[in-house]
């Protein structure tokens, strides 16, 4: 059966707040291959490795949120390298990974 609202709101005008669940630009890509040539908490504006993973999340759902409606020259390869760097840092493993090869002690 289709979506009788396809805006995500319910019967009553209500928001049931699926719409932020749904933008693919708030979810990390799949398959990256962490670059330990690269300081991705640098490109998320997080100035130390430890950082919780609130923090992570929050830097990056900002970050994003700022990007996805940018037209301007750039912005499409900075959005990518921002989910890259989360899908990496948000993964606790492949972070550990990470940051065992640079050298990392969070």
């Amino acid at each position: 059966a289709a979506d009788p609202d396809p805006d995500g709101d319910s019967a009553d005008g209500s928001d049931d707040g699926s719409d932020e669940e749904e933008d693919p630009l708030l979810d990390p890509p799949e398959g990256v291959v962490a670059d330990p040539g690269v300081d991705y908490y640098a490109v998320l504006g997080i100035d130390d490795a430890s950082a919780p993973d609130d923090e992570i999340r929050e830097a990056y759902r900002r970050l994003a949120g700022e990007l996805r409606d940018d037209e301007s020259d750039g912005a499409e390869g900075r959005l990518e390298g921002i989910r890259v760097a989360y899908a990496v840092l948000a993964d606790g493993e492949r972070r550990r990974e990470y940051d065992e090869a640079r050298g990392v002690d969070p």
